[in-house]
């Protein structure tokens, strides 16, 4: 039984929706996209853990989702940590929360030179993830955008050896930093490939590291606008730059050089400001704050999500979103009301 209010006046089906979004086309209404992740797990009356222990359970928390808010997309999202979990290293699980990476496995960056990449297909926890991915498609194919989500290629050294080791590692060691970016760029690559293959519409780089939170622009000019000029590439498939919350503002006049179809701005960055740095040259989501809409009341939610609407919705190219995921203790019917409400004011 569905949870939203408002679907009725819908002309289009939401794979149909977010492409003519994303090529600023025409289209009935606005995407939206409340951003929910170990939620499901709730909704299946699972540990987060037992949850993300198998795709039959994560393809079932996908439905659910469906059946009960009609969401404009499907996500074959575990955690970031999954990808670690390939070379060895442990997830740690929590109640409540997302699942992170456990000690990491890389003391220092000559362990990218050092090493290979492992053979995903013959790991299970890569397999299952693209177990999940044919199962989605299986169901949603031409109906809902399926969405592949992985670590971006230039926060993937993080998950294997933390965030301030990588760092230290750009800034002491600048110039083993490129075979680092090469290896990472190619673990990514080799992840993503049997996704698409598998019925993935577009895929999401989660790259927090990679925004205005964690970089100065020259950087993000020098390392991480090749990296996405070379796996948009060569994997020639849409590709959504997803900052996890991160800034984006002072790099809003640059996103359209890497040749994504979009990006995800943080709450705090101003959306207006953002629509004209963007030139409509790519499709913005968001900016609703993931963490403070659990205690929003009714009132001041709609008048967040009129507000917000207001501004990305003019021109097109605009998808309402969280800036990340929801937290794990918003209720369903929350987020049923933080859709309907949206609908009052998506449509063109």
């Amino acid at each position: 039984m569905s949870l939203v209010k408002g679907y009725e006046k819908d002309k289009s089906n939401a794979i149909d929706r977010i492409m003519a979004t994303v090529l600023g086309k025409p289209t009935d209404r606005i995407p939206i996209f409340p951003m929910i992740d170990s939620l499901c797990s709730k909704l299946l009356n699972l540990s987060i853990k037992k949850y993300y222990s198998s795709a039959k359970s994560v393809i079932e928390g996908q439905s659910k989702l469906q059946e009960l808010l009609n969401l404009d997309y499907v996500s074959n999202f575990y955690y970031l940590a999954i990808e670690s979990e390939i070379f060895g290293m442990n997830t740690l699980f929590f109640e409540g929360g997302s699942p992170n990476t456990g000690e990491p496995i890389a003391k220092t960056i000559d362990f990218f030179t050092n090493n290979e990449i492992p053979t995903l297909n013959e790991h299970p926890a890569y397999q299952k993830t693209i177990t999940t991915t044919k199962g989605l498609t299986e169901l949603y194919k031409g109906k809902k955008p399926i969405l592949s989500v992985q670590t971006g290629p230039f926060s993937f050294p993080s998950l294997l050896m933390g965030a301030s080791a990588w760092f230290e590692s750009i800034l002491i060691n600048p110039d083993k930093i490129q075979s680092v970016l090469d290896f990472s760029l190619k673990f990514g690559e080799q992840w993503a490939k049997e996704h698409i293959e598998a019925g993935a519409d577009i895929l999401v780089l989660v790259d927090g590291l990679a925004t205005a939170t964690s970089i100065p622009r020259e950087m993000f000019e020098e390392l991480v606008i090749p990296l996405y000029q070379r796996i948009t590439r060569d994997l020639k498939v849409p590709i959504v730059f997803y900052t996890a919350g991160g800034n984006i503002l002072p790099f809003a006049d640059l996103f359209n050089k890497t040749g994504v179809i979009g990006t995800f701005p943080s709450a705090n960055d101003d959306l207006e400001e953002l629509k004209k740095k963007s030139e409509g040259k790519y499709t913005l989501f968001g900016n609703v704050n993931n963490l403070e809409l659990g205690d929003w009341t009714l009132d001041f939610m709609e008048h967040i999500i009129r507000e917000t609407i207001k501004i990305g919705k003019p021109n097109g190219r605009y998808v309402l979103a969280t800036q990340h995921m929801i937290p794990h203790n918003v209720s369903i019917e929350k987020i049923g009301e933080f859709i309907s409400l949206a609908l009052k004011y998506a449509y063109f």
